[in-house]
C-alpha cells in the first residue's frame, strides 16, 4: 500500500542561536553595575544570561542577551538553567569587584604622610646640641685641662727625650719636688724628630716663689703670653750635645697657690749620622704648628 507523501520529520534543538546583531546587549552599567553595586543593578544582572562578556572595573562580569527577550523562544528547563548560571557569576564578578574597591580605598591609607616642612625646622630646632668632648686630661680638683688634639697622643710621663730628660720642667731647679701631670705627643715622632707638649706642676714653697723667673738657659729676655686668658712668663730656649738637638717654649704661671710649667718641646737627632740617613717624620715647620694647636687646648678649670 502506498505511503502518503509526508514532510519530513525534523528534530527539535532547542531555538535557534540568535545572531549578535539580532540580540541587543546590555552595556556594562546596565547590565551588572559591578561599580555601582546598587539594587537595581544587581536587578538588571539577574536578568542577564549568555552572550558576549563585557569587563566593569577590570572584572569581567556582564552577560549580554536579556532573558525577557530571549525567553518567549527558549525551552523552561534550560531558561533555568542559564538563569540560575547568571546569578552565580553575578556573586563572584560582583564580590571581586568589591573587594577591588575596597583596596583601591584603602591603598592611600598605606602611603606615608608627608612632614610639613615648618614641622621638619622645628623638630631640628629643638634638637639636644652634641655634647662637648671630654677633655684628654684635667686635674681631679681645680686646676688645668687639656681638650682633645687631633694627631696626638697622651702620655702621662716623659720620658722620650735624650735632653730634655723627664722632670716636672724642663729647666728643674735643685731639690725641685715637682710632678709631671701629661704630655701631648705628635703622632709620628721618633728618635729622629720628635715634638711635645709637656705640663708639670709644684706646689713646693721654693718651686711657687722662683715659677716665673726664666733659668739660666734661657735665650733672649722673657715675655709674657696669654694661655687661656691667664698672663703667663714665656721664654725659649735650645740645647745640643752628641748629635742630638733641642728646642722650646716655656710657659711658667701661678694658679691656685702652684706653679704650672708648660713646655713646647722639639728634640731630635740628626739624620745623617745614620747609614743609610734617615728621613725625619715631618719638618720643624709643622711640629710648631701641632705645638701651638696642643697649647690652645690648654684651659684653666679654677
Amino acid at each position: 500500500m502506498a505511503q502518503p507523501n509526508r514532510p519530513p520529520l525534523k528534530r527539535w534543538y532547542g531555538p535557534p542561536t540568535p545572531s549578535p546583531t539580532a540580540s541587543p546587549v546590555l552595556s556594562a552599567p546596565e547590565a551588572v553595575g559591578c561599580s555601582s553595586n546598587t539594587q537595581a543593578s544587581r536587578d538588571a544582572a539577574v536578568r542577564c544570561i549568555a552572550g558576549p562578556w563585557h569587563g566593569v572595573n577590570g572584572v569581567r562580569c556582564t552577560l549580554a542577551t536579556t532573558l525577557s527577550e530571549a525567553g518567549p523562544r527558549m525551552h523552561p528547563t534550560l531558561r533555568t538553567v542559564l538563569a540560575g548560571a547568571a546569578m552565580v557569576a553575578l556573586a563572584t564578578a560582583c564580590t571581586a569587584s568589591d573587594a577591588d574597591a575596597s583596596r583601591e580605598t584603602a591603598a592611600p591609607s598605606a602611603l606615608p604622610t608627608a612632614t610639613p616642612p615648618d614641622t621638619v625646622a622645628s623638630v631640628a630646632g629643638r634638637a639636644t646640641p652634641p655634647a662637648q668632648s671630654a677633655d684628654a686630661f684635667a686635674e681631679p680638683a681645680s686646676g688645668i685641662a687639656v681638650q682633645p688634639v687631633a694627631g696626638t697622643t697622651v702620655h702621662r710621663d716623659f720620658k722620650r727625650s735624650y735632653l730634655a730628660m723627664d722632670a716636672w720642667t724642663l729647666y728643674p731647679a735643685e731639690g725641685s719636688t715637682g710632678r709631671p701631670l701629661v704630655a701631648l705627643v705628635l703622632d709620628g715622632s721618633n728618635e729622629i724628630t720628635s715634638a711635645e707638649m709637656r705640663i708639670g706642676r709644684s706646689d713646693s714653697a721654693a718651686d711657687v716663689k722662683a715659677c716665673t723667673t726664666p733659668p739660666s738657659d734661657a735665650a733672649g729676655n722673657a715675655d709674657t703670653a696669654d694661655v687661656d686668658g691667664v698672663r703667663t712668663t714665656h721664654f725659649s730656649s735650645s740645647d745640643a750635645a752628641m748629635s742630638h738637638s733641642l728646642s722650646a717654649d716655656s710657659y711658667r704661671v701661678v694658679q691656685g697657690g702652684a706653679c704650672y710649667a708648660i713646655d713646647l718641646i722639639i728634640a731630635g737627632t740628626r739624620p745623617e749620622v745614620y747609614d743609610p740617613p734617615r728621613t725625619p717624620p715631618f719638618t720643624a715647620q709643622q711640629a710648631k704648628a701641632a705645638l701651638a694647636a696642643m697649647l690652645a687646648a690648654v684651659h684653666w678649670t679654677h
